[in-house]
């Protein structure tokens, strides 16, 4: 073995994967009242009304 000099996280919960990511919205999240929500989005707006707990990923449709 080979010691690294770099951080490492196996990125075991949804806690982990916040934690890598921004921590404000996109700017293309319209969000009210949502909870505990993860986005990733593309260019197109996206938006979420009372969701809870939940993984939104935007992604482009196939031509």
């Amino acid at each position: 073995m080979v010691g690294a000099g770099f951080d490492w996280s196996d990125i075991g919960s949804w806690d982990a994967v916040a934690a890598l990511g921004e921590q404000a919205l996109p700017e293309n999240v319209i969000n009210i009242d949502s909870q505990d929500c993860y986005f990733q989005t593309g260019k197109r707006v996206v938006a979420a009304i009372g969701l809870e707990n939940l993984v939104v990923v935007d992604t482009p449709m196939p031509c």
